[in-house]
């Protein structure tokens, strides 16, 4: 993560850039090192300075997003929270590598969990979290 400084901020304080966003100036494309010291800032009126140090992530973490109920495998249910988690993921900078539609199956559940946990560094889950027998998500993960 890149930050910058506030220009017209006389306290010299970091402005991280919002979700989505580059920090970069436009045509800026050297490449970064493993961070530096950054100035430092109050926050607020007595507050002590104190300088931060950010760090460069070499690259973006990298997620796998299950989609649980069999109704979704049936086609009884559109699965919309996968398009819309996509594009909010990829706003905060996740790059989402897999998205698998499950049914309302334990075993599968806690075999999917399983391998998202081994081969990424985030695993969402959308379903199977309601009230009735068949919603499985917690015990699933907790077989995992």
């Amino acid at each position: 993560m890149h930050a910058r400084r506030v220009r017209d901020n006389p306290a010299g304080c970091l402005e991280l850039p919002p979700p989505g966003r580059s920090s970069r100036d436009p045509g800026d494309a050297r490449r970064r090192g493993p961070g530096g010291p950054a100035a430092p800032c109050a926050r607020g009126r007595g507050a002590p300075a104190r300088t931060v140090r950010l760090s460069v992530a070499a690259s973006a973490p990298r997620a796998v997003l299950l989609s649980i109920g069999s109704e979704l495998l049936l086609g009884e249910t559109l699965d919309s929270n996968a398009a819309y988690l996509g594009h909010e993921l990829a706003m905060l900078g996740v790059e989402l590598r897999a998205v698998h539609q499950l049914p309302d199956d334990r075993t599968v559940i806690a075999e999917a969990f399983a391998a998202g946990l081994a081969t990424h560094d985030l695993v969402f889950a959308t379903g199977g979290l309601g009230p009735t027998h068949d919603d499985l998500t917690r015990e699933g993960l907790a077989d995992a």
